[in-house]
């Protein structure tokens, strides 16, 4: 208990910060928004860093790796609320903290739209007094009216741009087409009216949380239900909501919003008090949230109350214990159904034979996950070389990171080197296409990658595939030892006995391992016992259930029994020799006498045996901080004995109930009344056709808005200061609901 409580982070939950871009205050309102800007943090809780973890100044990056983007209504496919994973590692100690973010495109008005609408405004006012004149009953003057008045400046606009007045929502979202220069005597080009109604009126928006912790699922549902918590209170303070009148509604950019207040964008005054209302209902309910303890492994399970309990249920946090797999809070499987099994094999043994790889996806959550998972799979094997699973492409010089002389996996945007247009990829790095399922070798000289060694090699596969098959089978309990007429015992000295002396291979371990019935081929008359029957075609001891979590605790397990094989790693800690213990242990390997010692020396195990991967490892398995793949040895495949999910140990964990949803908040209301996601087509909250048809923000084709994100200026910009609480002004407000946990919190102890 004392390494965990050295070694654990007490806090659940670092820092919550939301990240976009700033209003840009444009010349003249024709002047359009960027189309992508440098991401800046906007707000951030707490406001003061952690001493033993400060807040890193380029997290925003990670948050939004191509930029923070603004698009218009039309682009519908974005509309959708996306997450994702990124990790951020010390240099010096190697810690890595975990960002959880949800992106998502906020509405925000367009800059210059006050002044176009006052121009409009005076338009309507011109125009009302124009029918008057012509219903009078003076019928010269009428006519007089019409025959001696020139056109104005705002009629000649009225006129190239009639209809989007007739709808003023339409008018509201449709940039200004005056041409003072042209003086209406052409019509513009096609292209330079196309760059003119590009409206991006949707901001890219991130909310983000950084932990210690990994659990993503989870940490995600707490920032859906964030959003959902301030989109309500930004619906339910809207000038609609607290009675205001049509012209009121007409100028809302005015009107200060909750979203505003936020991202800094909105100024909170004497009339905005419903909005401060929720602002500081929002806050209290993060600094809350902060304030969570982490669960202790193997001993609490910490629940968290984010809303009442009649509405969600809590959210229930745990962490296995040492001998247990450790956490993996996402799909483990994910590279194996992405690039298939021989494919993700071949990129593990590149990552195993300590090659450096670059792997690109467009999705950022399988780039990140896939990254994770490949690191994972190296149980009980440490990577010791760096790992970025997502390297974001507006950063500055992050593209001098692949220039880095050690092997390395990176992930990458898809459109990372397209960005970099002076960079050229080294000449000695594999890239790997998450995509398009293609593994592109470097570019200069490099050795072919020898094979996996047999019959380890095939076993292996096999046992991933049956794996990954038997989620595709019916929801029915699957053959398992208990349920067989073998016993775990007798299963684990089967396991035990075979891994040892693969030569007498009984029918079962044929069947297990190699994947066919050696009765149908008639390789070994076997011949069953009374009471024993053969084990169907599709039996493996090591998966327990078709759903995620068990295939991936099979994945694991297929993974540590290959390590642990004949001719890989069995018994390897027979050939090392402990020169040192104190301070840190200083373990030699003696590779010749270990290599002697294998039945096939492969050209892998040649290579594997000196990795540093293997040189850690003899010196970690003297005080292994997990011991699951010790037990994995012994035969215990179980997940209710090794599984990392909270579901196979729950029971034996003491509950810790904690609170960050109070009964007598006002977000319960505003969430009550929050609307269903309606059909409207854009997020402006407006569901005109007319509007849709009169004001075009889609780029007409890719390479529009490629190009000009290509020539944004994503440079590194000053990061505003007051990005604290902003509805809890003052330091008392904010300690009276905020109290970070400084050690763990266990039952019966006296912190």
């Amino acid at each position: 208990m004392d390494v965990q409580k050295k070694f654990l982070c007490p806090r659940l939950v670092d820092y919550l910060a939301i990240v976009g871009a700033r209003p840009t205050s444009p010349r003249n309102v024709n002047s359009a928004s960027p189309a992508v800007q440098v991401p800046e943090l906007l707000r951030r809780y707490p406001a003061e860093d952690h001493k033993d973890f400060p807040l890193p100044l380029d997290m925003v990056y990670f948050c939004q790796p191509e930029g923070c983007v603004s698009v218009g209504p039309k682009r519908t496919a974005l509309r959708d609320a996306t997450s994702f994973v990124f990790t951020l590692t010390e240099k010096d100690s190697g810690k890595s903290r975990y960002g959880i973010c949800v992106n998502f495109y906020r509405p925000i008005d367009r800059p210059g739209a006050g002044a176009t609408r006052e121009r409009r405004d005076t338009h309507l006012r011109r125009e009302s007094w124009r029918k008057s004149m012509e219903k009078s009953s003076d019928s010269a003057f009428s006519s007089d009216y019409r025959s001696n008045l020139g056109p104005s400046d705002s009629e000649r606009e009225s006129r190239r741009d009639s209809e989007p007045m007739s709808h003023l929502t339409a008018s509201r979202l449709a940039p200004i087409s005056g041409d003072s220069e042209s003086g209406g005597s052409h019509s513009p080009s096609p292209r330079a009216s196309r760059k003119r109604q590009r409206v991006r009126n949707h901001s890219l928006t991130s909310l983000c949380l950084l932990s210690h912790h990994p659990f993503f699922s989870i940490f995600r549902e707490c920032l859906f239900i964030l959003k959902r918590l301030i989109d309500a209170c930004n619906e339910n303070s809207s000038p609609r909501r607290v009675g205001a009148s049509r012209q009121i509604n007409s100028y809302e950019c005015c009107y200060p919003s909750v979203w505003g207040v936020l991202t800094g964008k909105g100024i909170l005054d004497a009339t905005a008090s419903v909005v401060l209302h929720d602002v500081r209902e929002i806050e209290t309910w993060i600094l809350r949230l902060l304030s969570a303890p982490v669960p202790v492994p193997g001993k609490t399970r910490v629940e968290v109350e984010v809303l009442s309990p009649h509405i969600h249920p809590p959210l229930n946090f745990a962490l296995p214990d040492h001998t247990r797999f450790s956490l993996v809070d996402f799909p483990l499987h994910l590279p194996l159904e992405l690039l298939g099994v021989d494919t993700c094999l071949n990129v593990l043994s590149l990552i195993i034979l300590e090659n450096k790889l670059v792997i690109q996806s467009r999705d950022y959550n399988a780039l990140s996950m896939s990254v994770m998972a490949f690191i994972t799979l190296l149980y009980p094997l440490e990577y010791m070389f760096p790992v970025i699973p997502l390297l974001p492409t507006c950063m500055s010089c992050a593209e001098q990171l692949l220039l880095a002389p050690t092997p390395y996996v990176i992930g990458i945007p898809a459109s990372f080197l397209m960005f970099k247009k002076n960079f050229k990829l080294p000449d000695d790095v594999w890239l790997i296409d998450l995509d398009s399922n293609k593994v592109t070798p470097p570019s200069g000289d490099h050795e072919e990658l020898p094979p996996l060694p047999e019959p380890e090699g095939n076993i292996l596969k096999n046992h991933l595939r049956q794996a990954l098959n038997s989620m595709n089978a019916p929801n029915q309990s699957l053959p398992t030892p208990s349920h067989s007429s073998t016993t775990p015992r007798e299963l684990g000295n089967m396991l035990r006995r075979e891994s040892l002396n693969p030569i007498h291979q009984t029918p079962q371990y044929q069947q297990v391992n190699l994947g066919y019935n050696p009765l149908q081929r008639g390789d070994i008359p076997y011949m069953p016992g009374p009471g024993h029957p053969p084990p169907p075609q599709s039996f493996n001891p090591f998966i327990y259930g078709n759903d995620v979590d068990s295939v991936d605790i099979a994945t694991r397990v297929a993974m540590v029994r290959f390590f642990n094989s004949q001719n890989l790693l069995v018994n390897f800690t027979e050939h090392t020799r402990t020169l040192r213990l104190y301070p840190r242990p200083v373990v030699a390997l003696q590779i010749n006498s270990f290599l002697r010692s294998r039945p096939r020396i492969s050209p892998f195990l040649q290579k594997f045996a000196r990795t540093q991967a293997v040189e850690f490892l003899a010196e970690w398995s003297l005080t292994p901080s997990n011991v699951a793949f010790l037990r994995v040895h012994t035969g215990v495949c179980d997940p209710q004995q090794i599984g990392d999910k909270v579901k196979w140990f729950n029971d034996n964990l003491d509950p810790i109930v904690f609170r960050v949803w109070d009964d007598n908040s006002s977000l319960a209301t505003a969430l009550n009344q929050l609307p269903q996601p309606e059909q409207p087509t854009d997020e402006s909250g407006s569901d005109s056709e007319g509007e849709n048809n009169s004001t075009s923000s889609s780029y007409s084709s890719l390479s529009d808005f490629v190009s000009e994100m290509v020539s944004s200026d994503l440079s590194p910009s000053f990061l505003a200061s007051d990005t604290g609480a902003v509805g809890l002004s003052t330091t008392e407000e904010v300690q009276a609901v905020y109290h970070p946990p400084s050690s763990l919190q266990i039952p019966g102890e006296v912190p």
